[in-house]
């Protein structure tokens, strides 16, 4: 249980400012001093008690229809209870099928096998003869059909999605068929990674044209289909969220360069850099994606009631004072840094990720943000994420630490140096100390001038008399240099992060602690260094013999350099190289130090290498970007990318300078690691009274085709969630030369030794990850953990033609089953194992009366019921209740088309950004929407193109006004008119007011 014991004792209070000589001191201490400790809440496993009912398909001929809808034809080894399955997952994903009617295909038949083994991602696809060979794992299938289970006395539906991204490998061929990706985005998730015009989708954010933004690489669309899916059903679709969008390799973010990736609510897109997914863990890179998709259900689904409470519960409050805008009253209860250091969206967005990727965490740090998730948002919905039983291990310990390092209480900051000289600060923090469990293993806190510059810096432990110790109460940085040209001011953090050996954090914001830090530099420079345009160049020579002996074989060398224009010297510089092979990386290339050659002519030439052994890829290379940070700290980014510009858009950058590179063996393809040899021991280094401290060895088996293995990182995750890594490397010598010792193409079992710290949490670990890279940086990612849903059943029994159960059979059943989407086990009402027109004309025989009027919202359009009823009449067999079905369908269509156009009150309003405008189509028109200010002036003409007659009343069909004028400017506050036209209609005018 979370224990928080607080008793605040009032003492002398003292916050002093103190200059002796040119030394600038400042000294606080808290003046309420805190008794007792806080700890993190120990969780137990939920436990899933699996009842003797499995939830049955309603077909048994699953074989007869995967062969003819799909051409997949499972070999002798399948059973009906796996084929069942698998037909059920083919009906969920979008995709082309064949004529049922018809014979399929002979040249386009996938033989499937089933095995017990692992493999990587569950399933292998091969080419034989050109005819598909696809092996797939039984362990994907056991969770793949929902389980009627009990969570604390509650019923539901258990299961996962493992089979689900399989069978999405299969029907894109692992991604690389970018027609079926996009069909599953646009109909499964109403998302596209098509954007017609980068321009127009960037004018009100970041303002570029599309030579900036990339394709998304295979693994990455994968990833994305992936998580998209783990949403509950009602939210596959993500209101406001229309495109996903990627940016060129080696290119940061222009607004946010630290961003891995930037919802844009407003404009209805996420943007995803390289660094989403460069060197990342897939639990990063699926917690990035669920946390993007998150902020749309912030912007759009949560009403202001839920905000207010989510508001409250995180002990938010607005602060101009913070960097951020916002501040909490509370320091434990996040599950990251970052959702304690920005504003509640974030802590939203950061908690919902956790919730469904690794619920633990959440539910150790915060069982109310946990409960308010699963109670507000998911509906009662559990996610539990499972490791591979081999793979866990136990730790002991009879005095685990649960304890958070305590409050900050002290806080002394001293800059040293005389103004005209480079300064030295050093900052010291005391905590509040009950006992040794809340002492500290480390802290970081970034620090920024407010001059668009900051300095990281880390906190370490040490004892009373100031030397470096593992774990202490008090932290002090090392002597932290800033130059004399560095901004002059007030240097204030955001954050002091600090933590323990066992990553219990505390998370302390502007609020919590008393700051004061000025440097005094009349010298200070805050303008950015100057790339000096079109002097960049690339050239190309063989290595040394020397240089070839310290490799171990020949080698190239790129070289890249610039000149820049900077009056003082530069502390870094960097330039991100890119290949032509889609499927690869950037290089990013650095140089530090400040003896970089300054010319007669007073510009600085810089300099950087690449080393290119024969596995790097041949083709062109090109630099996409550079960037320089001089000495005060000003950085400065420089593109050069390729316009694809039509007549009206410009170049905004220099084009890329390009060098084509010949290598004799390229490697695209990652290590491969034995996911059957894979294995793990566990023993306490004090087994007769053991307290955490843990050796674990693992061993594991790794070969490659061409460059030969490099590394790989673990990711261990404790009882309560928390991730724990550590790295393997081949030996020092090895890992630094560019080629292996050795056949690489051979399996080599290695061992790597972790030792888990003092006080770890007791329990069952798990490996839950694993990245293997070879010397090309190609990275094969093994996830072998396994996302369970438990969906609650209410215990309401709805009638067969009820498809959403809400109790009535209307046009909402209607709009369910006309996205033929089978994932909805209910949709296929006749059972003949497909989801399609006959279906949906059996729900329509069932209306009544007073179903037929069709709501104003999530109503079909005309063109859609037209569509309905023409492919009804085709399969029309005459019976009664399928001509009361078109009867039905005919009433809606009638029902559907207003009598009148009308023009509607816009909401919100008073509004600000944006508003929406309704009206009512009494026949298809052009439309345009004109908005007045007080003079008769026009602001802005919203043309609508041509629509079909019907209601465009909800956010997706009404028009939609951002608040602009023509020019893209924001308008001031005021009282505007708007008029609505539709061919030979004009409208009456209606009045809207903006507010600031």
């Amino acid at each position: 249980m979370k224990t928080i014991l607080f008793v605040l004792l009032t003492v002398i209070f003292l916050c002093a400012i103190v200059s002796h000589g040119n030394a600038f001191e400042y000294h606080w201490e808290i003046d309420e001093t805190p008794e007792g400790q806080e700890s993190t809440t120990v969780v137990e496993p939920i436990q899933v008690t699996i009842l003797d009912e499995q939830i049955q398909l309603l077909q048994s001929t699953a074989t007869y229809f995967l062969l003819k809808k799909y051409s997949v034809y499972p070999d002798l080894s399948w059973d009906k209870a796996h084929t069942d399955r698998l037909l059920k997952t083919f009906e969920s994903i979008p995709q082309l099928t064949n004529d049922l009617y018809g014979e399929p295909p002979l040249d386009n038949i996938s033989i499937w096998k089933l095995i017990d083994q692992h493999i990587q991602n569950d399933i292998k696809i091969e080419y034989t003869d050109g005819r598909r060979i696809v092996t797939i794992s039984k362990h994907a299938f056991v969770y793949a059909n929902p389980l009627l289970a009990e969570i604390e006395g509650v019923r539901g539906r258990y299961f996962s999605k493992r089979l689900h991204r399989a069978v999405v490998r299969f029907v894109t061929d692992n991604g690389t068929n970018r027609s079926a990706i996009k069909r599953i985005l646009r109909d499964r998730y109403a998302v596209s990674i098509d954007v017609p015009d980068y321009v127009e989708l960037t004018q009100y954010t970041t303002s570029e044209h599309a030579g900036r933004f990339s394709t998304f690489k295979n693994e990455e669309l994968i990833a994305l289909v992936s998580m998209l899916e783990e949403f509950p059903s009602g939210m596959l679709k993500t209101p406001g969220l229309k495109y996903l969008v990627r940016r060129l390799d080696g290119t940061p973010h222009p607004l946010y360069p630290q961003a891995r990736a930037v919802a844009w609510t407003s404009a209805g897109y996420i943007e995803f850099m390289e660094s989403a997914f460069k060197g990342q863990g897939l639990d990063y890179i699926h917690r990035l994606i669920l946390h993007e998709k998150a902020h749309f259900l912030w912007a759009y689904l949560f009403d202001e009631q839920l905000k207010q409470d989510w508001i409250e519960l995180g002990g938010w409050y607005e602060n101009p004072d913070d960097v951020d805008g916002w501040s909490t009253t509370k320091q434990n209860e996040f599950v990251s840094a970052y959702a304690h250091g920005k504003n509640p969206n974030e802590d939203m967005a950061e908690s919902i990720s956790f919730y469904i990727v690794r619920p633990d965490k959440l539910r150790s740090r915060s069982p109310a943000k946990y409960e308010f998730i699963q109670n507000r948002i998911m509906h009662g919905t559990h996610y539990i994420s499972k490791i591979r039983e081999d793979l866990t291990f136990e730790v002991y310990n009879l005095y685990p630490d649960y304890v958070y390092p305590g409050r900050i209480v002290r806080v002394n900051v001293r800059v040293d140096g005389e103004p005209e000289e480079d300064k030295e600060v050093t900052i010291e923090v005391e905590l509040h100390s009950e006992s040794d469990h809340d002492t500290v293993h480390g802290g970081l806190t970034r620090i920024y001038s407010g001059k668009n510059s900051y300095i990281d810096v880390y906190l370490y432990p040490i004892d009373s008399s100031g030397q470096q110790v593992n774990s202490s109460h008090i932290l002090c940085s090392k002597k932290e240099k800033i130059s004399k040209y560095a901004a002059k001011g007030y240097w204030i953090p955001d954050q002091i992060s600090i933590w323990d050996a066992n990553q219990n954090s505390r998370y302390n914001g502007i609020s919590d602690f008393g700051w004061s830090l000025y440097i005094d530099n009349p010298l200070a420079d805050c303008d950015p260094p100057e790339y000096v345009p079109n002097s960049l160049k690339l050239s190309l020579r063989k290595s040394t013999d020397e240089e070839s002996a310290r490799e171990g074989g020949e080698h190239q060398i790129v070289t890249v350099k610039w000149l820049v224009r900077e009056d003082n010297n530069l502390q870094h510089v960097f330039a991100a190289l890119n290949d032509n092979v889609h499927a690869t990386y950037s290089r990013e290339l650095f140089e530090y130090g400040q003896d970089f050659d300054r010319r007669e002519d007073g510009l600085i030439e810089v300099q950087v290498d690449l080393e290119v052994p024969d596995y790097h890829q041949s083709g062109t290379y090109a630099v996409n970007r550079i960037g320089m940070r001089d000495i005060a700290g000003n950085p400065q980014g420089v593109y050069f990318t390729e316009p694809n510009y039509d007549n009206y858009q410009k170049a905004i950058d220099e084009l890329p300078v390009t060098i084509e590179i010949h290598t004799k063996n390229p490697d695209s393809t990652p290590p491969v690691l034995d996911l059957e040899n894979i294995t793990i021991t566990a023993e306490p280094t004090n087994p007769e009274e053991p307290n955490g401290e843990t050796n674990v060895h693992i061993t594991f088996r790794v070969k490659d085709d061409i460059s030969g293995y490099s590394g790989s990182e673990f990711f261990l995750r404790d009882p309560l969630g928390v991730m724990h890594t550590a790295w393997h490397w081949i030996s020092n010598t090895d890992f630094h030369r560019l080629y292996f010792e050795g056949d690489p193409t051979v399996y080599t079992t290695y061992e790597n030794k972790i030792l888990l710290p003092v006080g770890s949490a007791p329990g069952t670990w798990g490996l839950a990850e694993m990245t293997v890279t070879d010397k090309a940086r190609n990275t094969l990612h093994a996830d072998f953990t396994e996302i369970i849903r438990f969906e609650v059943d209410d215990g309401t029994v709805y009638a067969k033609y009820d498809i959403n159960e809400d109790g009535a059979i209307n046009i909402l059943d209607l709009v369910i089953i006309a996205s033929f989407d089978a994932s909805n086990e209910r949709s296929d009402v006749n059972g003949d194992g497909t989801v399609n027109i006959l279906d949906l004309v059996v729900v329509a025989s069932n209306f009544g009366e007073e179903d037929i009027a069709a709501p104003a919202t999530n109503s079909p359009t005309v063109a859609q019921i037209q569509s309905w009823l023409t492919q009804a009449m085709q399969a029309n067999d005459g019976s009664p209740a399928f001509r009361r079905g078109i009867r039905t369908l005919q009433n809606l269509l009638l029902s559907l088309r207003p009598e009148t156009t009308t023009l509607l009150p816009n909401y919100p309003n008073p509004f600000n950004p944006e508003t929406w405008i309704p009206y009512h189509l009494a026949n298809a028109s052009d439309v345009q929407i004109t908005i007045y200010d007080m003079g008769g002036s026009i602001v802005r003409t919203l043309s609508l193109g041509h629509r079909a007659a019907g209601y465009y009343t909800d956010r997706d069909r009404a028009a939609y006004w951002d608040g602009r004028n023509g020019l893209g400017e924001r308008t001031a506050s005021g009282i505007y008119f708007y008029q609505l036209q539709a061919d030979n209609d004009v409208s009456q005018m209606r009045k809207l007011v903006i507010v600031k």
